[in-house]
């Protein structure tokens, strides 16, 4: 980007517009140039601030999403130990049955399990011991919400992103493509003895 701007705004030298501008190279033609620069710079900063906010939601969620996977795990553990000879308690818990990795799977086990249990508030006495409350488990079970919200948030932050960074990418190939022009342009004009304006424009002589 730097040398970009090095080559748009030094063409604004006498000498050197003196010699582009019969290529089309007015005033004009170099405000263009400005003003797709701008517009990347202006891109550049949103998809650098998009990305921040996916990191900020993103990051959020997997530390919520950890603490309430361990939370979840540790119950169960305790409720197969307090239930294993109350099969009604073991099956209604579905506690034969391993937890998914998957989030909405995983997501849809954490919110059975909870419903079942605040619907059984003598289950949750009998976990008492472990120091089981019911405000523990609704306490789990609002988290799951706020967890699902999260994601989506994630989902929405991530496509924001994504968007950000293909108009930044288009933008940034079309000044590309404009210096890119200008830069041939100047190599045929200025050689020998006038290489140093090819310096002045950030191009790199060989010698």
């Amino acid at each position: 980007m730097e040398n970009s701007r090095i080559l748009i705004w030094n063409t604004e030298d006498p000498a050197i517009k003196v010699m582009i501008e019969p290529f089309g190279y007015t005033t004009e033609k170099i405000e263009e140039g400005k003003t797709l620069f701008s517009e990347v710079e202006t891109l550049a900063e949103t998809q650098h601030k998009e990305y921040a906010e996916q990191y900020t939601v993103s990051t959020e969620f997997i530390e919520k999403r950890t603490d309430a996977e361990t939370e979840l795990h540790t119950l169960r553990k305790f409720s197969k130990f307090i239930f294993k000879n109350n099969d009604d308690a073991f099956n209604t818990l579905a506690l034969k049955s391993s937890v998914p990795t998957n989030f909405a799977n995983w997501l849809q086990a954490a919110r059975y399990y909870y419903e079942r249990l605040l619907e059984h508030p003598e289950w949750i006495a009998i976990l008492a011991p472990f120091k089981v409350t019911p405000e523990t488990i609704e306490a789990n079970h609002a988290i799951l919400s706020e967890l699902k919200t999260l994601q989506e948030l994630r989902h929405r932050e991530t496509g924001d992103a994504q968007r950000a960074t293909k108009a930044r990418d288009a933008k940034f190939d079309e000044l590309n493509a404009w210096c890119s022009e200008l830069k041939q342009l100047a190599k045929l004009l200025f050689e020998d003895a006038d290489a140093q304006y090819l310096e002045k424009l950030g191009i790199i002589v060989k010698t």
